[in-house]
């Protein structure tokens, strides 16, 4: 195994270097088994990781669906590599599992439901404009039956059936590629990232340093994510929603209305808000503890989002201050031993209060394509972007349908989850 620095080393020379060499040294070993397991697959890694500025540009054609990353990257015919996480990505040959073989009710089930829709699908030649409606009814009609029969088929399986999954439009392939600029790990960043892999617009990715100033204050007059630009526009602008309106309603980026808009669902809004606290715990420490995202490739990195990024129950003007004398802020000492104490800590309890919440909203998604009816819209950009996060929060266990929601999309959009980094 090639030796790798530590994800937390001391500073040396600093007002305060003990006690911060102190808490560091708490927090590196609040995170030494996930420190050894990094390590350790780093050292079975048959292949070595590519250089730095290498980029993955074989076994890539005009018609593939993921995006361009600036981050480097292993492939082959059946995972992409980030470092020590890899990414299944499904094959033609890949072989499935056979499913299980019906049950003799379940035989009976499918044989009603096949003869309904073929009743239907040949009327529909005969009268074309009555295709839907007769197919409609005639399955309509069989999920009665079988639901009089006392059978499992029921309206939850009538409402799957009809939440048909999302078909991606045409590859987009600009000369000039549209650039976004993000934080990994940022909810808003990934809305854009989700939204231009749905309408399947080829684009580069650039992920900034969590302490990259400069970068977005030359783009942007200040340091905020997302950032996207159009060079062959000279255009440059921010703010995540109005980034996805701009190219949703841009005919160079594929036909308009492809994505719903939001619904104004008041339940998700609240489920959201009811776990914050509970997350930004949970998460906050584990996306420096990592060492993996790109914007924390670095020490100054993961001190900057520590400095940045308060931990519960203290609010942001508690923990920055307003840079005044009387509200200096919370000292950096402070910070890091809070940040030491949370990932220290045992996690089962939150961790168990968490998958009870998943099971509540796995009860309020629609289905495992979208999660309101209607279609995929602006409601699943801004759920999906926020549930990813969740995944770099081992033990979270997720419900069969919102489990299936998450892959979903992850494929659909091109964006991975952190399931293979969690701690």
């Amino acid at each position: 195994a090639t030796h790798n620095p530590p994800l937390f080393p001391p500073p040396t020379s600093s007002p305060g270097s003990a006690l911060e060499g102190e808490l560091f040294e708490v927090f590196l070993r609040s995170i030494d088994s996930s420190s050894r397991r990094v390590s350790s697959c780093r050292a079975r890694s048959r292949v070595p990781p590519p250089p730095v500025f290498a980029r993955r540009r074989s076994q890539r054609s005009s018609s593939s669906s993921s995006s361009s990353h600036a981050s480097p990257r292993f492939a082959s015919p059946s995972f992409v590599r980030f470092d020590c996480r890899c990414i299944r990505i499904p094959t033609p040959n890949a072989q499935r599992p056979p499913p299980p073989p019906p049950t003799p009710f379940g035989r009976m089930k499918l044989s009603l439901a096949i003869l309904g829709l073929a009743a239907g699908t040949a009327s529909a030649f005969v009268n074309p404009s009555s295709r839907s409606a007769t197919t409609t009814a005639a399955f309509s009609a069989t999920t009665r039956d079988a639901s009089s029969a006392g059978g499992p088929l029921s309206m939850s399986t009538a409402a799957a059936a009809e939440a048909a999954p999302f078909v991606k439009g045409p590859r987009i392939v600009r000369d000039d590629l549209p650039v976004v600029y993000v934080y990994d790990h940022c909810p808003f960043c990934v809305r854009v990232r989700l939204a231009l892999g749905i309408m399947n617009v080829k684009h580069s990715v650039r992920f900034m340093a969590n302490d990259d100033i400069p970068t977005p204050t030359k783009l942007v007059g200040k340091k905020i994510a997302p950032i996207f630009e159009i060079p062959e526009d000279d255009f440059i602008m921010m703010e995540s929603l109005d980034i996805i309106m701009k190219v949703a309603n841009d005919d160079r980026f594929g036909a308009p209305d492809q994505i719903a808009p939001a619904t104004g669902r008041t339940d998700i809004k609240a489920w959201q808000k009811s776990v914050q606290v509970m997350l930004r715990t949970l998460q906050r420490p584990r996306y420096v503890a990592t060492g993996l995202l790109p914007e924390f490739q670095q020490l100054d990195g993961r001190l900057a989002f520590i400095k940045n990024h308060q931990l519960p129950p203290y609010e942001k003007s508690e923990w920055k201050g307003d840079g005044t004398d009387a509200n200096p802020g919370m000292d950096m000492d402070e910070k890091l031993k809070l940040y030491a104490e949370a990932m220290a800590k045992d996690p089962a309890a939150m961790i168990e209060d968490l998958n009870a919440k998943l099971v509540e909203l796995d009860d309020m998604v629609y289905s495992e394509h979208h999660c309101s009816e209607g279609g995929l819209g602006m409601d699943d950009i801004d759920l999906w972007s926020r549930l990813r996060s969740i995944t770099v929060v081992k033990g979270a266990q997720w419900p069969e349908k919102l489990g299936r929601y998450m892959r979903n999309l992850s494929e659909l959009g091109d964006v991975p989850l952190y399931d293979e980094m969690a701690l």
